[in-house]
């Protein structure tokens, strides 16, 4: 009796200093920026770990991280943060240091919360044989883990979802299957079309995923009472057994090792009319340096769901968000957004306009904007010239380039095997806020090839820097309407029956897109389009997928460039009259 009165009045005495540390903080709710809505109860966090079993019986790994004080866990229920990857949940450093997948998030605990950290099926710590990435299991697996973390007696019941690029995908797969309760995910980078996302307009040439190496997961922190690895040992086993779909070169492939069109399973465009009857409100985060950026995009476009869509420069917490020195804490916008989700903090964050954004090189912080595309952008022309980059159209009778394709290429030496366009200085710095496009008619003596375009920024000291780059192979150019909003891009279907080989030296139209972003022009720098026709050794997480096929003898090829084939860029230019500029005091 004498312990439970001192637990009741040492909660009472930190609700009084929590109710004044309150009480004198400035109320702050804005984009990475938050204050005075939220208390800081606890200084620590304790990690326990254990299985899970999933509605087969097969056991999943977890970590469970919970508030603590004096060393043990506090028995207050909490709303659950929860991450599934399959990137090993923790893991041992070569000093023995114990490393956390969850990173600072773990931190939110002691604003009151609970993180939840599992291993995939076949990955990790957790049994079981992986059919492959997102597959219905997994998705079934997060709702099993979902569903358990909510009935524990540590839990309000209430969960939210966190993480990148894989651990983003799984969020949609899991809220398409309408957990209880699930009320919230913020998916980081995220494939939306995961065809499109990996390899748009170039098909792969090889396999989607390859099985990986299952030794790495022996280095996963084995669970609580497995101190002699034994049944760590005896998950890896099982993860020899894992599946891949393989080779799928095309949008209606149907995997060799699956047997069914692995794509239209762990699309989450494939899959919106189920996303949005979850309700599940959603949080879509990118980063005008990831290769997923659009994928953050889309979903924002097409998912009706309460939600809120933000681009950010850097892709790092605490960064200079694209050098406009805005610093964003990431880690205090996924707790804004989960208080008043899982809390029902009244902190504002869904009376602002639904799009913030940072542009890369601009002096103002961030903007607001009501949607995206920015409602008033002016979509401009730059013509393709005699190695230059024009506002005006041309209209000589011919015009042309040429160069032999030279298939050994890496950023170092792109640009000398490439088509280089540069346009004058600027006079004035210009934005370039959305989605660029490119159409370019050209010609090869191959019957197909690939063509790789980047935007680019010039310094007087001639030093470059990438703006944004798009791509296609010449036999993928045939364009349809895409199943899903596209915002009026670019789309192919990539059936296998609809590749178009060419004709030795015919000319085709090549229109397609590029990688959105929002970026400052800089006064005294010069805009420049580089084209290459082989992909660029290891230079971005798409290209590690894929390469170009070689042809012998390399062929030969034209970019045309007169008033009959006019061969441009489209910028879309933004405007400051549709903009609310943000600003942090």
């Amino acid at each position: 009796m004498q312990n439970s009165w001192r637990i009741i009045l040492a909660a009472g005495l930190l609700l009084i200093w929590g109710s004044i540390d309150l009480a004198s903080q400035e109320k702050i709710s804005m984009p990475g920026r938050y204050s005075g809505y939220s208390q800081l109860l606890y200084d620590a966090w304790v990690r326990s770990s254990q299985y899970v079993k999933a509605r087969d019986s097969t056991r999943l790994a977890v970590d469970i991280y919970r508030p603590a004080r004096d060393g043990k866990a506090v028995d207050t229920p909490y709303p659950v943060l929860l991450s599934i990857t399959q990137y090993r949940r923790a893991s041992r450093g070569t000093d023995g240091t114990l490393r956390y997948s969850a990173g600072t998030m773990l931190d939110l605990v002691k604003y009151g919360y609970v993180v939840v950290v599992a291993d995939a099926r076949g990955k990790g710590a957790s049994f079981g044989a992986r059919r492959s990435p997102w597959s219905e299991e997994e998705a079934r697996d997060a709702y099993d883990v979902i569903q358990w973390a909510a009935g524990q007696p540590w839990s309000t019941g209430k969960v939210g979802m966190f993480g990148g690029s894989y651990l983003a995908g799984i969020q949609y797969e899991a809220a398409r299957l309408e957990p209880p309760a699930l009320k919230a995910i913020v998916p980081t980078i995220v494939p939306f079309d995961n065809f499109d996302v990996y390899f748009g307009m170039i098909p792969p040439n090889g396999p989607f995923y390859d099985i990986g190496n299952v030794e790495s997961d022996l280095q996963t922190e084995p669970v609580d009472g497995d101190e002699d690895r034994t049944l760590l040992k005896a998950a890896v086993e099982e993860h020899r057994k894992n599946s891949y779909p393989g080779a799928m070169p095309f949008r209606d492939s149907v995997s060799p090792k699956l047997g069914v069109n692995y794509y239209r399973e762990i699309n989450p465009s494939d899959h919106l009319p189920e996303i949005e009857r979850s309700g599940v409100a959603i949080y879509h985060l990118g980063y005008w340096d990831n290769w997923l950026r659009k994928g953050s995009i889309l979903g924002f476009a097409n998912l009706k769901n309460p939600r809120k869509l933000t681009l950010l420069g850097a892709e790092r917490r605490g960064a200079q968000a694209g050098g406009s020195g805005l610093t964003f804490d990431t880690q205090m916008e996924h707790l804004r957004w989960f208080d008043y989700w899982l809390k029902g903090v009244d902190n504002g964050i869904m009376k602002e306009p639904p799009v913030f954004y940072s542009t890369v090189n601009a002096p103002v912080s961030g903007r607001f904007a009501a949607k995206w595309p920015l409602p008033n952008e002016s979509r401009t022309n730059y013509y393709l010239g005699e190695g230059t980059l024009e506002s005006n159209k041309p209209s000589a009778d011919s015009a042309e380039d040429a160069r032999m394709v030279e298939y050994e290429v890496d950023i170092k030496t792109r640009a000398e095997k490439g088509f280089i366009y540069t346009g004058p200085v600027l006079a004035a710095g210009i934005e370039v806020t959305g989605h660029p496009t490119v159409e370019i008619w050209a010609s090869s003596t191959a019957a197909d090839g690939d063509f790789i375009v980047y935007l680019q920024e010039v310094a007087p000291n001639g030093s470059i820097q990438d703006v944004t780059d798009g791509r296609i192979r010449a036999s993928n150019r045939a364009l349809h309407q895409a199943p899903y909003n596209n915002l009026g891009l670019p789309w192919s279907r990539s059936y296998e029956s609809d590749a178009l080989p060419l004709k030795p030296g015919e000319p085709v139209k090549l229109q397609f897109e590029m990688l959105p972003t929002s970026w400052l022009f800089q006064p005294g720098h010069c805009m420049q389009v580089l084209v290459i026709n082989s992909i660029p050794a290891r230079s971005s997480g798409v290209d590690m997928l894929n390469s170009t096929p070689r042809v012998s003898p390399a062929p030969t090829v034209k970019i045309l460039r007169d008033g009959e084939h006019a061969s441009f860029i489209t910028l879309p230019i933004a405007t400051d009259s549709q903009l609310v500029s943000y600003v942090p005091k």
